[in-house]
């Protein structure tokens, strides 16, 4: 399953300083083209938290994850139950979030947050260079946004 070349955390050979390389190139580019260049840089850390399952589940269907796989997700986030101090509740529905320490909870946010970068491409601002979007570089739970006018922003 792919996504976005935009993304940078949790994919093999990739790493903070390649999104720094993007982000560094995309500015100089407009810099030495005589044209401006803005970035706002927000911190998503709580995002995760924010995953809405029956959206991350369409977005996985969307990249043609098998049915099976995907009814064994539902199933594993319909049994989520909370714990505080040790102690377990009884099951309730938790309806967002993706499940803290599961090595596959990065893939699942990678996915749901591929999401922003098509919408973001789609909206046509931001930076281009040639036929390549470059409004938006992401590591893990930091993005920043690049657009050539402060509106556009």
């Amino acid at each position: 399953m792919t996504t976005d070349d935009l993304q940078f955390r949790f994919k093999s050979k990739l790493g903070c300083d390649s999104s720094l390389s993007v982000w560094t190139s995309t500015v100089n580019y407009f810099i030495q083209t005589g044209s401006s260049v803005f970035a706002a840089p927000f911190d998503i850390s709580k995002a995760s938290d924010t995953v809405n399952h029956h959206k991350l589940l369409t977005f996985l269907a969307d990249k043609s994850v098998p049915g099976w796989l995907l009814s064994l997700l539902e199933n594993w986030y319909l049994k989520l139950v909370g714990r505080w101090l040790g102690c377990y509740s009884r099951p309730f529905h938790i309806a967002n979030g993706v499940r803290q320490g599961s090595s596959l909870s990065p893939v699942l946010f990678n996915v749901y947050i591929d999401k922003f970068i098509l919408e973001l491409c789609h909206l046509n601002k931001g930076c281009h260079i040639g036929d390549n979007f470059l409004g938006c570089v992401l590591y893990a739970d930091d993005i920043i946004l690049l657009s050539a006018s402060v509106h556009s922003l």
